[in-house]
């Protein structure tokens, strides 16, 4: 039997029904989009209008102010579901006769797919696929009449404490504040903001801040907003090129590409360069800076602080003070209060490790300058009361650090020099309401073995200090570099064979002793301006070196001395000052100069 002639009717058949189903699907669809395209067409752009006019005027209750919303196009395709927004401008404005300020918001394109008329006409939440809001710009524009005498409060939040940020803050703004409500369950693939900027302008001599944030790009994944059992969002990125602030008090910051990550398993931001400028202070710069939610961690690449602008300048400010300028690498904040990170108002940490350290410390002991203040220096205790956070670390360990420590004299271009390197660092109880110890040994001046202990209760109202140390054998004449512009005089020869001290300060006072062992100790005493021997230097050093200077002293002896600290600091005697000038006092009063 042939078949042949009856599989060719039946496809035949078959291929008539499937013309006639897709010419039904056809005319459906044409019937759908002549009876509703214009339905939802309105509907779509009654929706976007309305959504964004809410926005404005929720911003318009908070500061009282009025409000405009353009909108250029608003496009929907009916067969591919997507909906184009073109030129929305939305200007928010609020003045008086002091002043007022300015919102301008404008986006140029945005682009949604995924919105199925169907959901558009019958449905009462929605599921969408991709929002891409392209390139959009907000400027703040405020200033203030010229009869305005009223104190402006000045932001300076950027050399505070910073708040590390949470997640449930990040979910409540996404979700909370810019999410339609009305609208549920809402469900969205992704929503991306490309090339976002953000400026603040000011004109007014009591501006709090100017500055921008350009080129911010997020990209939130799988929203899911009243979804129940539901992640409100899968994962959160985002990228800045930069942030800059310029403050009216002169202070500047600048943050190079921030970029945050948000996830179930982890949430991390990460900062190339962090940038901190107060002319008349300090610059702090840090590099790589990490933050991990998951570990409890912040790292640091390396980071610097120093005054800003050169020591002549600083010192013409500053007087008799000290310039500390310090640098590191490979920083570690471990175990960190996480709460109290986030409200911002508190750093607790368990423990903070720091690869290398190098600290460079400048005091200034010329006469003060005319227009010096002579207050006296804030010390440790003083400075810890003016954190304006809770601070708490509860060990700090540096394996390896180098401190330089100068001193700059009247008749003299350079200053003396003393300096200590291979220092192993730790300090315990970092809190200004407790008492912070801190261990150190080390080498001094690149010969001799040193360790030390000081104790600052820094609680206390008075700046307070408990010091012992003890040096390893060294040769006394390498010190000439410091001596000879700090004391007018040059060790000419001598050894010693091991010291040590220790002593209290209370207040300005100083209290103490110190022990040397050494022999053949001689010095020859210099001209004050020109740091050189003349004739009668060479004669007052034979009668100091005879009758005055004990040059030697060795437990053996019988009149075997110990040095007595008895010292009032002067009162712009800066930290490093309160720990040197004891010892050189009490290393005075044993030698005999």
């Amino acid at each position: 039997m042939n078949t042949r002639p009856v599989l060719r009717k039946v496809l035949r058949y078959g291929a008539y029904v499937v013309a006639s189903l897709a010419l039904l699907v056809v005319l459906v669809m044409v019937a759908a989009y002549l009876l509703l395209n214009d339905t939802v067409q309105g509907k779509v752009q009654r929706a976007v209008t309305t959504y964004l006019q809410e926005r404005a005027d929720a911003q318009v209750r908070q500061i009282g102010a009025k409000n405009s919303v353009q909108i250029g196009a608003i496009t929907y395709s009916f067969f591919t579901n997507r909906l184009e927004i073109r030129d929305v401008h939305v200007y928010i404005a609020d003045s008086s006769s002091t002043g007022g300020q300015v919102l301008d918001a404008g986006l140029s394109h945005i682009t949604c797919t995924g919105l199925t008329w169907l959901d558009v006409m019958f449905g009462d939440g929605l599921a969408l696929g991709d929002i891409e809001i392209s390139h959009p710009r907000l400027e703040r524009r405020y200033w203030t009449s010229k009869h305005d005498t009223t104190p402006q409060a000045i932001d300076t939040s950027a050399f505070q404490l910073p708040k590390i940020p949470n997640v449930d803050t990040l979910i409540q703004r996404a979700l909370i504040e810019s999410l339609p409500t009305y609208v549920r369950p809402l469900t969205i693939n992704a929503v991306r903001v490309i090339g976002a900027e953000f400026i603040n302008s000011q004109r007014s001599p009591a501006d709090t801040f100017a500055g921008a944030t350009r080129d911010l790009n997020i990209t939130v994944h799988d929203i899911r907003a009243g979804v129940e059992g539901a992640r409100p969002l899968g994962s959160v990125d985002v990228s800045i090129a930069t942030m800059e602030r310029a403050y009216a008090n002169g202070k500047r910051s600048l943050i190079v590409r921030p970029r945050m990550r948000i996830s179930d398993r982890d949430s991390a931001v990460q900062v190339d360069t962090i940038l901190l400028i107060d002319p008349l202070g300090l610059t702090i710069r840090a590099h790589q800076v990490t933050f991990s939610y998951r570990d409890r961690a912040i790292r640091i690449d390396s980071f610097a602080i120093a005054a800003s602008g050169s020591d002549a300048a600083y010192f013409k400010r500053n007087g008799r003070s000290d310039r500390i300028a310090a640098s590191g690498r490979s920083v570690l904040l471990d175990g960190i209060d996480l709460n109290a990170a986030s409200n911002g108002t508190a750093l607790h940490v368990r423990a903070c490790s720091i690869g290398s350290v190098s600290l460079d410390v400048l005091s200034n002991m010329r006469p003060p300058a005319p227009r010096s203040t002579g207050k006296r220096t804030p010390q440790l205790n003083d400075l810890a009361r003016r954190i304006p956070f809770s601070l708490k670390i509860d060990t700090i360990v540096v394996p390896s650090a180098t401190i330089n420590y100068g001193e700059y004299h009247a008749n003299s271009a350079t200053p003396g020099r003393l300096w200590w390197d291979n220092i192993a660092f730790r300090a315990v109880g970092v809190d200004p309401k407790g008492t912070m110890t801190v261990s150190a040994s080390g080498r001094f001046m690149g010969t001799s073995r040193m360790k030390a202990q000081f104790i600052f209760p820094l609680s206390s109202p008075t700046y307070s200090l408990d010091a012992t140390g003890s040096l390893a054998a060294i040769d006394p004449t390498i010190l000439n570099g410091f001596v000879t512009i700090s004391d007018n005089m040059r060790i000419k020869g001598g050894k010693v064979q091991e010291a040590s001290f220790g002593f209290t300060v209370r207040g300005l006072v100083a209290r103490g002793w110190l022990k040397a062992s050494y022999t053949g100790l001689g010095v020859e005493l210099l001209n004050a301006k020109t740091k050189k021997a003349g004739f009668l230097n060479s004669i007052v050093s034979w009668v100091a070196n005879t009758f005055v200077v004990r040059t030697e002293n060795l437990p053996t002896d019988s009149d075997y001395k110990t040095g007595v600290i008895k010292y009032t600091l002067p009162a712009d005697a800066a930290v490093m000052q309160t720990i040197w000038f004891p010892v050189r006092a009490g290393l005075g009063d044993l030698v005999g100069f």
